[in-house]
């Protein structure tokens, strides 16, 4: 575990960025690198083995970022971010066997969302003075951030709002008063680290983490929908972003509806494997700011059903944890692996909610993928006949949802929406 805790700190507090003593120490290489080593020594020793279709679909993804760059004649650039995806996507092979137990993926998500705290006390003490620990400036005068990644309000919500999902869910989960403080005092401190970024996308995904969280946990779904919704409601009435009363006449709205129009054309002109990985950036000077947008344009419609289906996937993977993680000796061998597995699916779900906003494609969605496939690997060892598969009603499944989604961001984009 100690790996884990290690890379944590490299990428939520970031050292390597602000403390001179290990500036610009290359700390994350190191630590996924004794990562890789112990998984090739297990794979050695044939204590894991590895085959699940999400695995293949990120090879895919890998390879298609290869190629997104070399259809256009540009090899520098197509090996240039291979690796650099490469590099991100090893760490989701070491954590999810370095998180082989219920008990080591409750404890890798408690330090998480202890690190998402620190972060909230680095926003509350930059709010205060000005500048943050590390040196750096509010945003626009009034909006926290952090350093490296984490430089961005928009971005460091996405910490926080992930964050918020486990300590809300640990609440409900809870089953006495004493159980229930903290993880509430712990809800209460991310939510108010949200407000202080003043994110919209941030704000909508703390409202779709409200909803979903007691959606899944009322068993009157009907119940469950009237009252996810009154407090959605109450939440957005009392505490919705300065910026969500101007969101069609303000600068960030018109440029991300611009840079979405501008993007589905250029996927029209290269629908197979898109303009290239990093190259709208580098082009435009400009985000997509959605994740999925940014996957279509850069690596084409093959790019973008393979991010679908790698999220289809994880979440057709922890429901059938969940159903399954109800037997006897599941349970009694790995307590409480059935609402990690259900509290991870609603995580996965808001973090695309946010990033339907911001752009993060890097360590933090490869270590959300392998919060959600190490329940895979725990169950795996209790069921051999444990099997997840992609048939061709998922393929259909995944092709329409990427219809609709290009279909939806083209009515934004045309109507100005957002």
């Amino acid at each position: 575990m100690l790996i884990v805790y290690l890379y944590f700190i490299a990428i939520f507090i970031r050292p390597q960025d602000w403390v001179k003593v290990f500036f610009a120490c290359p700390i994350v290489d190191i630590l996924i690198g004794i990562g890789l080593v112990a998984v090739f020594l297990s794979l050695g020793d044939g204590k894991i083995k590895v085959k699940f279709p999400a695995l293949f679909f990120i090879i895919g993804y890998l390879i298609v970022i290869f190629l997104s760059n070399f259809a256009q004649g540009n090899f520098p650039a197509a090996v240039e971010f291979f690796l650099f995806h490469l590099k991100r996507a090893a760490s989701f092979l070491v954590l999810i066997f370095l998180l082989n137990s219920t008990a080591k993926l409750k404890k890798a998500i408690g330090f998480f969302v202890f690190l998402a705290v620190l972060l909230v006390l680095q926003g509350m003490y930059q709010k205060v003075n000005g500048t943050g620990w590390a040196g750096q400036s509010l945003v626009q005068d009034v909006r926290i951030c952090w350093v490296g990644m984490w430089d961005g309000p928009n971005v460091l919500a996405l910490v926080f709002i992930i964050a918020a999902v486990f300590s809300l869910n640990s609440f409900l989960n809870s089953v006495n008063f004493l159980e229930k403080a903290r993880p509430l005092i712990v809800f209460a401190c991310l939510c108010y680290g949200i407000y202080l970024t003043n994110s919209r996308g941030g704000f909508v995904s703390l409202l779709a983490c409200l909803f979903l969280s007691f959606l899944f946990k009322v068993k009157n779904k009907v119940k469950a929908i009237i009252l996810g919704g009154l407090i959605c409601l109450v939440v957005f009435t009392v505490a919705a972003p300065s910026r969500m009363a101007n969101i069609q006449g303000e600068s960030s709205a018109q440029e991300r509806s611009w840079t979405w129009e501008v993007a589905l054309t250029l996927a029209r002109a290269n629908p197979l494997f898109g303009i290239g990985k990093g190259m709208f950036y580098k082009q435009h000077n400009w985000y997509a700011h959605n994740n999925f947008v940014q996957v279509m344009v850069e690596t084409g419609f093959t790019g973008l059903f393979l991010f679908i289906s790698i999220m289809y996937i994880s979440l057709k993977g922890l429901r059938k944890v969940y159903l399954i993680s109800k037997d006897k000796q599941i349970i009694e061998k790995e307590p409480g692996l059935a609402d990690i597995a259900k509290t991870i699916g609603i995580a996965l779900i808001v973090f695309n909610v946010c990033t339907f906003f911001v752009t993060m494609e890097l360590e933090i969605l490869y270590i959300l993928l392998a919060f959600c496939f190490a329940p895979l690997v725990i169950v795996k060892k209790y069921s051999a006949d444990f099997k997840l598969t992609f048939d061709i009603k998922d393929f259909f499944i995944v092709s329409i949802a990427m219809v609709v989604l290009v279909s939806i961001v083209a009515v934004i984009a045309i109507k100005n929406l957002v």
